[in-house]
Parts: C-alpha cells; sequence; structure tokens
C-alpha cells in the first residue's frame, strides 16, 4: 500500500502524539508543493493506510472528522494507553 512504511514510521517516531490526515500528507509528500489532483491523491492514499491501520487496530481514531473540511486525529500512543494491561490495575504489595 503507497505511503504505508512512511505513515508508520512517523507514527512510531513519535508515539506520544496524535496525527491529521493533513500533517501524514505533508510527511509522505516530503513537503513539496503539488498540484490538486497530486494533492487529492495523496490524501486518499493516506486515508486508505490510516483505515487499514484503525481497522486492523494498529491505530487509533482520536477524533473523527464530523463536517466536510474538519480533521480527522489518530493515534498510536493512545491504543497503548488502552490496551496496556498495566492502566487501571491495583499496585501490588
Amino acid at each position: 500500500m503507497k505511503y504505508a512504511n512512511e505513515v508508520i514510521e512517523l507514527m512510531e517516531a513519535y508515539p506520544m502524539r496524535s496525527f491529521r490526515v493533513g500533517e501524514l500528507v505533508r510527511h509522505v509528500t516530503k513537503g513539496r508543493p503539488l498540484t490538486v489532483p497530486q494533492k487529492a491523491a495523496a490524501r486518499k492514499a493516506v486515508k486508505r493506510v490510516m483505515d487499514a491501520l484503525v481497522e486492523h487496530d494498529a491505530v487509533l481514531l482520536v477524533r473523527a472528522a464530523e463536517v466536510s473540511g474538519a480533521a480527522a486525529e489518530y493515534s498510536v500512543s493512545r491504543l497503548r494507553d488502552i490496551g496496556s494491561g498495566k492502566a487501571g490495575q491495583k499496585a501490588r504489595q
């Protein structure tokens, strides 16, 4: 899948933060100026990667884009916090 490695590497490099799709697009295109069709194609490819990662429980959708033009946010760390066996456990004495 196009851009999957770049997206995963970026999110793993900064595990304590969430990312918007626009930030991921900027990263995978290396900040180059793009035409409107190129940017739309990159955004679509990144969105496919994120949908696949969410579907396979590798990434958590922190905030969905509720209206057109709004940004969805994805996180690796919050998924780990939720799935962690240590979260909510009492300390053993």
